[in-house]
């Protein structure tokens, strides 16, 4: 017993509070007054700025009062435990990752940032507040935020861009005496299991669908959003809404009956279209409740990403939009959406593990070559009478996931 209790004397002595002294590198013994951080230990940054550009695992907690920390994409900063006061934190291609249980707590002191830049993301394995007490201003151009438990929105905003995705799986909450947002931009796509503003003040709390696509994962549609506050809503101007996993007619009815309902009461609203318009834009498509825009045709302008604007020539796609995809391009999809009428001539059409495709099917390989389909793990599925291989044969790999037709 004397030498166990020994043992973990000597165990506990490794961990060490480590303040940084100025401005540098994380793996810089200067930038920590001579010590370089171990695996086990607090790293306190009191108003520095602060560099990651190598990996760095911590055990241990990394608090920020002030400065800018920035990881890079050679670099990669995981700790148990993140509270970040003020500041700005960027993940300029590089990674972060909370793998601890605490909660997190995002902007506290004074107003701060959030960067994800260049396929930068963030992870957090616990429960989050953004913006507990200051507002936390965050903003994701190309790059990931993953929130594996509950997210609460105090005083935030959220401003997802083109390539940026940002995942709640558990519950979205809104609660505070400022005003909370998300904007989901052409581009961005949002994902969360179901959303409750329950915020009684006169507060803000609003998602404003301009473009991107709002993916709502949770079993029970009817049950996906709770409004309580008095200025909660859900704007939707354009892009798309997908309620998944509505298993049939009867289900789908029951929701729109409901939707229908938020409407009406002012919950879910458009700066452009009227009530009536709303109500006739929701769809059951794919075994999915689809609120979109106007639907238009699109034709693929380059390799690339399937959200991206760039990819359809400036048009960035939204649910129910015929789409073709023509020869020599190679189209990845990441994310969940739902087509109307897709047509792959010579080109290719890759679906990641993250990725789902629904809608009318069409592969029309010529005859200088087929049409090419890679399925890494995702899913697709075709909701009309597919036409396979025309001309010059369809070429499909399955790497994993599944393909309906």
């Amino acid at each position: 017993l004397i030498i166990m209790a020994v043992m973990c004397c000597i165990a506990a002595s490794h961990a060490a509070e480590i303040t940084q002294a100025q401005d540098g590198l994380l793996n810089d013994p200067a930038t920590w007054g001579g010590v370089i951080p171990g695996s086990t230990d607090n790293l306190l940054n009191t108003g520095w700025n602060l560099a990651v550009t190598t990996p760095y695992t911590t055990i241990g907690r990394f608090q920020t009062y002030g400065g800018d920390t920035e990881v890079t994409a050679s670099g990669s900063l995981t700790a148990g435990w993140f509270q970040h006061l003020n500041g700005t934190l960027r993940a300029t291609g590089g990674s972060w990752h909370s793998t601890g249980t605490g909660l997190v707590t995002l902007g506290q002191v004074v107003p701060t940032t959030m960067s994800v830049t260049n396929g930068g993301t963030f992870q957090f394995d616990s429960e989050i507040i953004y913006g507990n007490g200051n507002l936390l201003t965050a903003n994701l151009n190309d790059g990931a935020v993953t929130n594996e438990k509950w997210a609460l929105l105090k005083s935030a905003s959220v401003n997802l861009n083109p390539g940026s995705s940002f995942t709640v799986l558990q519950q979205l909450a809104f609660e505070g005496n400022a005003a909370a947002n998300v904007f989901v931009n052409s581009g961005g796509v949002l994902t969360v299991d179901w959303v409750h503003f329950q915020n009684a003040g006169a507060a803000e709390e609003k998602i404003t669908v301009n473009g991107g696509v709002f993916n709502v994962l949770s079993g029970n549609a009817t049950g996906s959003f709770i409004f309580e506050g008095v200025n909660a809503s859900v704007l939707f101007d354009d892009g798309a809404i997908v309620w998944q996993g509505i298993n049939d007619q009867a289900e789908y009815d029951a929701f729109a009956t409901v939707f229908n309902g938020w409407v009406d009461a002012g919950s879910i609203e458009s700066g452009v279209w009227t009530d009536a318009e709303l109500k006739a834009s929701l769809s059951y498509t794919g075994g999915n409740a689809v609120l979109s825009g106007p639907s238009g045709d699109l034709v693929s302008s380059q390799s690339g990403d399937f959200y991206a604007a760039a990819t359809w020539g400036g048009t960035s796609p939204v649910a129910g939009d015929n789409m073709t995809i023509v020869d020599g391009h190679e189209i990845s999809l990441l994310n969940v959406f739902t087509c109307g009428v897709l047509e792959l001539q010579e080109g290719g059409l890759v679906i990641q593990s993250s990725g789902d495709l629904s809608g009318h099917l069409n592969f029309l390989g010529k005859t200088a070559g087929p049409s090419i389909v890679t399925v890494n793990g995702g899913s697709m599925q075709s909701t009309g009478s597919t036409v396979a291989g025309e001309g010059g044969g369809l070429s499909m790999t399955m790497n994993g996931g599944a393909a309906l037709f």
